[in-house]
């Protein structure tokens, strides 16, 4: 310092010493704000033991997916029941898949949309309907013809007519499917109690993470359903193409489960 200030370096001391400055108050606030959340780390771990929680015990994983903006799911890492989903689905396809260590959920999610809509043409379910195929539209029904009027007097060697039985409801396939993945989402789900906790997360927080979780979650559960051969008909097959084809209401089944929560 004195050699610079016989050289006349009297400004860059000046700077100099206003960023050590600068650097110390910050690491001052920083420090203070490290004790602040280390304070409210201690009373969370409180409140967890009082209500009969071993802190130690909560996955770390979920608190960081909650603790993260909604969009921000798309970067988690992949869950294992994704990829063991996409295994599964490759089996399926007699096609391997070679997957990277570092997939994420996003990526995970667009791959397994994919196989299950026939988008990759060296992918497709052996003995399945080759994708894309959607089920056509219904063709609209003639109008019924209208009974012509009972005649006033039925001859006697006229037979009674015998009533024909009504034909049976027919079941819409579409809500079928729906029905049942909506069945599988409500199955207990670990990560989800844990998040749904009031002492861990408010509803806001929760809602916030839950979205992405069920949408994945139903995602997968479309997979193994759309993998079972023994419960589901081509038809089935194809209204799970339809469900994956109309993001409104495949969005809409993940938000429904969560909230459901």
């Amino acid at each position: 310092m004195e050699t610079a200030q016989e050289r006349g370096f009297d400004r860059g001391i000046e700077v100099n010493g206003q960023r050590v400055t600068t650097l110390t108050e910050r690491l001052d606030r920083l420090r203070g704000r490290w004790r602040e959340l280390r304070a409210q780390e201690n009373q969370l771990r409180t409140e967890l033991h009082t209500w009969g929680i071993d802190p130690e015990a909560v996955p770390k994983q979920t608190v960081r997916e909650v603790a993260a903006a909604q969009p921000a799911w798309r970067e988690h890492p992949a869950t294992e029941r994704q990829l063991r989903t996409i295994e599964r689905l490759a089996a399926e396809a007699n096609v391997p898949f070679v997957l990277d260590d570092d997939i994420t959920k996003g990526q995970a999610h667009d791959l397994i949309t994919a196989m299950l809509a026939g988008n990759l043409p060296n992918a497709q379910f052996t003995d399945r309907p080759a994708g894309p195929m959607f089920i056509p539209a219904a063709t609209p029904a003639e109008p019924a013809t209208p009974p012509a009027p009972a005649a006033a007097e039925t001859s006697q060697d006229e037979e009674p007519q015998v009533e024909q039985p009504r034909p049976r409801p027919r079941i819409d396939p579409l809500a079928d499917v729906e029905r049942r993945v909506l069945e599988r989402l409500a199955e207990p789900d670990t990560d989800a109690d844990t998040a749904a906790n009031p002492q861990v997360n408010t509803a806001a927080q929760f809602l916030s993470w839950a979205d992405g979780h069920f949408t994945v979650k139903a995602q997968v559960a479309l997979a193994d359903l759309m993998a079972d051969r023994d419960s589901l008909t081509d038809e089935q097959f194809l209204v799970c193409r339809v469900m994956l084809s109309d993001p409104k209401r495949w969005g809409e089944l993940g938000h429904r489960a969560a909230e459901a929560y």
